[in-house]
């Protein structure tokens, strides 16, 4: 065997000494990195936190200007006589955001709650930007004195003037934040916040942000307002040098860094716990419908209203995300009153036919027992005029509820009218017996059976237990996750009057968006014959 030469027992042994200090570098390096990241997503963070609230102020002095303007439609008065005037101040004076109000007659300001009645009507240039009949004016000179620059807002004969404080309740920003309150398209400016230099709402979200900085956007879904904010990145090497020696010690006993990327995912959660409790409190949560057909005939006896949110930012958050994060905050009830209002006011012209069509909606065992929530409940649909009877509840098996609590629940939401489904039926531990003593109105039988009817697997033996039961029990079937025409014929073999839910029925969409028609669908998704 040749003898290593001497140039390679010198290279190794200089791999040996050298390597713990090769490894020591690499470990600071990459907490160095870590940390440096931890600080970036922090800012990302601070700057998402404060274009959110900013965004939420500027909605609550959108709402108080349309508030105004409609109490000032309904005086019914004369327009600028005594009364008028009158009814004039006291708008004015309740108003936290209105500075003035007015009345405007074929571009003309006659007069106002603070002027008064205008000795010659003073002429309104060309509105700045004109959006739903909104007529808006930035930054003109007021209507009793030219050295005032006031923002004017118009909706038919009425006229506010924002107060000049409007935004004093806004604290600056931090550091290196600039921030602009604008028009979804960018044109109209209606506040600008610290350094905004060049901040311009692209097609996509804001522009190229300048080197070593961040930017973010977030728009209303109620006004034509979006905030674009941007900030400096932030440089680990800015932070006080505690900060920086407590890392470098970190970093050469190991793993330092983890715990700044904890922080900085602690933080990120946090930040969207805010944001998911603001949607909820400003009805952001959006609903789409999925269909329910009949499957001996594919007819749309049904939807199920599917709850679905999208932060201001645009990111889509999924359920299984936001409803336990709602329940974890104390914010369930809160979403599930939200869902079904939102669901009666979307589908209450279809369920309002009378004609056997139901919406299906979702709630906890928790919202089945609250006395509180089933009193909403009835409510609600009364408001909406809606038959309890078009209205179905379901929930999971999966609940600590004693069987009798939940009997009691169920059976008063039976006598007010309302039918209870249980979800995900096969997944808990139901025996014929528990169900047998419940009142409930039928069962949803879970996609993971749906999937393994026709397969070898496990679960596809239970599915003729599932049926049989239901049969026994003489209660309804829905089955979920019907995608294949080979899994709603094989349901329909074994529970001719199943109803299915799935992709092959119907994807989930808006309102507006489902066929109005009872017409069933074919095997190849054109409508039946009736």
């Amino acid at each position: 065997m040749r003898k290593p030469s001497a140039r390679w027992r010198f290279t190794r042994r200089a791999l040996h000494l050298s390597a713990p200090y090769l490894l020591g570098t690499a470990v600071v390096l990459v907490t160095l990195g870590a940390a440096q990241l931890a600080v970036t997503q922090r800012a990302k963070v601070d700057l998402a936190d404060y274009t959110t609230g900013l965004l939420a102020h500027a909605e609550d002095v959108a709402r108080a200007s349309v508030d105004g303007l409609n109490r000032v439609l309904r005086i019914g008065a004369e327009p600028c006589g005594p009364r008028d005037l009158a009814e004039l101040r006291l708008i004015a004076f309740h108003s936290r955001y209105i500075k003035d109000v007015g009345r405007v007659i074929s571009g003309r300001l006659l007069c106002t709650a603070m002027w008064g009645r205008l000795p010659t009507p003073v002429k309104l240039g060309p509105p700045h930007r004109v959006v739903r009949g909104y007529s808006l004016w930035r930054s003109v000179p007021a209507p009793g004195d030219d050295r005032i620059k006031v923002d004017l807002a118009s909706y038919g004969s009425a006229i506010v003037t924002t107060a000049p404080t409007a935004f004093d309740r806004v604290s600056m920003p931090l550091g290196s934040i600039g921030a602009l309150v604008i028009s979804r398209d960018g044109k109209h400016h209606f506040q600008t916040f610290g350094d905004a230099f060049d901040l311009t709402l692209g097609k996509d979200g804001l522009a190229a942000p300048l080197a070593g900085h961040i930017s973010t956007r977030a728009c209303s879904n109620e006004f034509d307002i979006c905030v674009v904010s941007q900030a400096q990145a932030g440089s680990l090497w800015d932070q006080p040098s505690w900060t920086i020696a407590s890392i470098l010690a970190l970093a050469l006993v190991g793993g330092g860094g983890l715990g700044a990327l904890l922080k900085v995912s602690q933080g990120r959660r946090r930040a969207l716990h805010r944001m998911l409790a603001r949607a909820i409190r400003h009805g952001d949560i959006d609903l789409v419908y999925q269909p329910l057909r009949r499957l001996s005939d594919r007819r749309m006896v049904g939807v199920e209203a599917l709850a679905r949110w999208r932060t201001l930012a645009g990111v889509d958050v999924p359920p299984d995300t936001f409803v336990p994060m709602a329940e974890e905050q104390g914010l369930g009830t809160a979403l599930a009153k939200l869902v079904i209002v939102k669901s009666l006011e979307e589908m209450g012209p279809r369920l309002r036919r009378g004609d056997g069509f139901y919406a299906s909606i979702n709630l906890s065992a928790q919202d089945i027992l609250d006395s509180e929530l089933r009193h909403f409940l009835s409510e609600q649909t009364e408001a909406f005029g809606v038959s309890p009877a078009d209205v179905v509840l379901e929930f999971t098996e999966r609940s600590t509820a004693s069987q009798q609590d939940l009997a009691d629940a169920l059976g008063q939401l039976d006598q007010a009218g309302f039918r209870v489904y249980l979800d995900d039926f096969g997944t808990g531990y139901s025996n014929f017996a528990y169900l047998a003593d419940l009142p409930l109105a039928g069962l949803k039988m879970d996609r993971r059976f749906t999937r393994a009817m026709g397969t070898l697997s496990p679960a596809s033996y239970a599915v003729e237990a599932i049926c049989a039961m239901a049969k026994a029990l003489s209660l309804p079937l829905v089955a979920e996750g019907v995608e294949t025409e080979m899994q709603a014929l094989a349901m329909h073999r074994l529970v001719p009057e199943a109803v299915g839910q799935g992709w092959l029925l119907g994807k989930p969409c808006k309102a507006d968006s489902l066929p109005d028609d009872m017409l069933g669908l074919t095997s190849n998704g054109s409508p039946a014959p009736a």
